[in-house]
């Protein structure tokens, strides 16, 4: 996919959103030559009420009518000039900006090429994803959130696991560059690859999965400057970015009655088992074991995953480090977690039989 900005500062987040359903490459609009490369689809994220824009398009997009590339043009809502213009310009759909994740991708699908359907891992790895835009959307837009979507989504992760391992599934979704879903779906996959590899029941494979999907949720409300800053957090962004746990308690109330089980790993995922980390500085027994589980998995995804400020670590190197921290982290959990991480290194995993007969 081609995504034809001219605004470069606001499109990163909506490529990373676009990278979901397969690569997407952004081409500044004044870069742009009157016989750029082919491309499946493209998508125009521009000013149409810009003349010079205007012109600028008429003299590239012509190539991609000829070659019967389809066109989606996101535009301001309820703009008939606009929508007027991208009908002109050769446009096979027209979106508005403000559409929704789950609804804009599954339109972005639908004029992508048959050629380019999933195979079962990937509709499931596709499925995931889309569940946690789901529940993002839902915390930037105060809109209830689908507790049936997440489930789906947790199907979706244990059933890409048993179809094609933690290591496809850590290869797939470190190619995404949009931090929150790489790292969210990454947690998930670590936590259902454990459940599995521990003979979970089908129940609690379930619950450990949707506390990964959730576990972060509180960094919705995080300014993705701090986020994605690719250098040290001044003291002041650190205070803010340790706001999210209880942000996403907060959040999860406002949604409905979840479990206390799932408010305690979202809230206390940060602590630690010798009381040094946050928001209560919790520790020994205090800590449940699925948070200090949680805990395991999400340093264990940020050490493996791209981030703006540091490369990612092999996740045998990554594991060296789990066992640095000592007394930081649950001893006996991180020997357990020792097989998910031979299996990510390594793209090993259970038998099916095997996993059959648990």
């Amino acid at each position: 996919m081609l995504l034809i900005t001219d605004r470069e500062d606001q499109s990163s987040d909506l490529a990373g959103k676009l990278q979901l359903l397969g690569g997407c490459r952004v081409a500044p609009l004044q870069s742009l030559a009157s016989r750029p490369p082919a491309d499946d689809l493209v998508i125009c994220d521009v000013s149409l009420d810009n003349v010079a824009v205007a012109l600028q398009l008429k003299t590239t997009l012509p190539f991609y009518c000829r070659q019967q590339v389809p066109m989606l043009f996101l535009l301001d809502e309820n703009s008939h000039h606009q929508a007027t213009q991208a009908w002109a310009l050769g446009a096979r759909e027209v979106a508005a900006r403000a559409m929704p994740v789950r609804p804009l991708l599954m339109l972005v699908r639908s004029l992508l090429p048959d050629r380019l359907e999933r195979g079962a891992f990937d509709a499931n790895l596709e499925q995931a994803a889309l569940a946690i835009a789901d529940m993002l959307d839902a915390q930037y837009s105060g809109t209830s959130l689908q507790t049936a979507q997440l489930l789906a989504g947790c199907h979706a992760v244990l059933e890409a696991l048993e179809e094609g391992g933690i290591h496809q599934w850590m290869t797939k979704v470190s190619q995404y560059d949009h931090s929150t879903y790489q790292h969210c779906l990454l947690v998930a996959g670590f936590a259902g690859a454990f459940a599995i590899e521990l003979g979970f029941s089908r129940s609690d494979r379930t619950f450990l999965t949707m506390a990964a999907f959730v576990h972060d949720v509180g960094k919705a409300l995080i300014p993705l400057e701090i986020l994605d800053k690719p250098d040290y957090l001044t003291d002041e962004e650190m205070r803010i970015i340790k706001r999210h746990p209880e942000l996403g308690k907060s959040l999860l109330l406002t949604q409905g009655t979840p479990s206390a089980e799932l408010l305690d790993v979202v809230l206390h995922h940060h602590e630690l088992p010798d009381a040094t980390g946050y928001p209560h500085g919790l520790g020994g027994a205090d800590i449940a074991d699925p948070v200090r589980l949680m805990t395991i998995f999400d340093i264990f995804s940020a050490l493996v995953e791209r981030r703006a400020y540091k490369p990612s670590m092999t996740a045998e190197t990554a594991y060296l480090k789990l066992l640095q921290m000592g007394g930081k982290l649950d001893r006996d959990f991180v020997r357990a977690f020792r097989k998910v991480v031979v299996n990510a290194g390594q793209g090993t995993g259970t038998p099916p039989a095997a996993r059959a007969a648990r």
